[in-house]
């Protein structure tokens, strides 16, 4: 497998799926959550040229990690929640799950009513479980 990134923030193509680099907001938003964790610096290890694919979950906004290296990736645990308000009214939460080794593997988002999220939480708009 190969990927060939187009710039900073645009999509990548591997093996015929598009994949990208974390937004801003996304990276700042993980930065916050996992800070005061004590595996802290092993989860953002990388996290500036971490690769995602948006997650076909009706546009709330979850993300799965891409590690190319890896043949075969499961959900290990939740390491980090927090919940938040949309700006429709909506309550929210966001997760963060590892994979079996350790590595960052999804950036999950859901809302109460299952619909799309209107505006991407920033670190000050969450509040940690």
């Amino acid at each position: 497998m190969h990927y060939a990134p187009s710039g900073a923030g645009e999509f990548m193509t591997v093996v015929s799926r598009p994949f990208r680099r974390l937004r801003a907001e996304e990276r700042e938003l993980i930065i916050a959550m996992v800070r005061d964790l004590p595996e802290a610096q092993n989860l953002l290890r990388g996290i500036n040229n971490a690769v995602v694919e948006d997650m076909n979950d009706g546009g709330t906004g979850s993300l799965k990690f891409i590690d190319l290296t890896k043949t075969k990736t499961r959900i290990a645990m939740q390491v980090c929640a927090a919940t938040f308000m949309d700006m429709d009214g909506m309550p929210a939460s966001v997760t963060i799950n590892i994979d079996q080794d350790g590595d960052l593997f999804e950036l999950d988002i859901f809302k109460a009513d299952n619909s799309r999220l209107k505006s991407f939480p920033s670190p000050g708009e969450v509040s940690l479980q």
